[in-house]
């Protein structure tokens, strides 16, 4: 018998959330995988902004659409 509750969060996202101006987005979705990873035993809410202050780029671009869904399974 299992002795603990296997928890799966699925995560979508926007471009808006990985992708940066010049940068690869393979290492966009290496940082979001990473943080995911980090952050997986924390309260959605705290998943989320976790995700958005980890993912989210920093940089004073021009503003893309940056949309993040989380759900626990």
């Amino acid at each position: 018998m299992l002795g603990s509750v296997l928890r799966v969060v699925a995560a979508d996202h926007a471009g808006g959330l990985i992708e940066r101006r010049g940068g690869d987005i393979d290492t966009g979705l290496e940082r979001l995988i990473d943080s995911l990873t980090r952050h997986c035993d924390l309260d959605l809410e705290g998943l989320a902004s976790a995700l958005l202050v980890d993912v989210r780029p920093t940089d004073d671009g021009p503003d893309d659409a940056t949309v993040l869904v989380v759900v626990r399974l």
